[in-house]
């Protein structure tokens, strides 16, 4: 078993953090329609079919129907992805 100082848990602990950030910056955590159905390897109109059938969480951020803007979060579509895994 290591003992690691206080320096070294310190800065163990600084690193560990660090990552964390960085992968978090790196991945986008909403995307457009068109990026959701990349990252699910679909088309745009099966994503639009999934949130109107109410399987996948979208949120409007545009300036009402007129400017309707759909952004879905990575973490949905990972559920998404999950629940569909677990039916398969």
């Amino acid at each position: 078993m290591t003992v690691l100082t206080e320096a070294e848990a310190a800065a163990a602990l600084v690193d560990a953090i660090a990552e964390r950030v960085i992968e978090r910056l790196s991945k986008p955590r909403v995307l457009s329609i068109k990026h959701a159905a990349v990252y699910l390897d679909c088309t745009d109109e099966h994503v639009r079919n999934l949130i109107q059938r109410g399987e996948l969480k979208a949120a409007d951020i545009g300036l009402g129907e007129a400017r309707k803007m759909l952004r879905i979060t990575t973490e949905d579509l990972d559920r998404y992805l999950e629940r569909k895994r677990r039916a398969a």
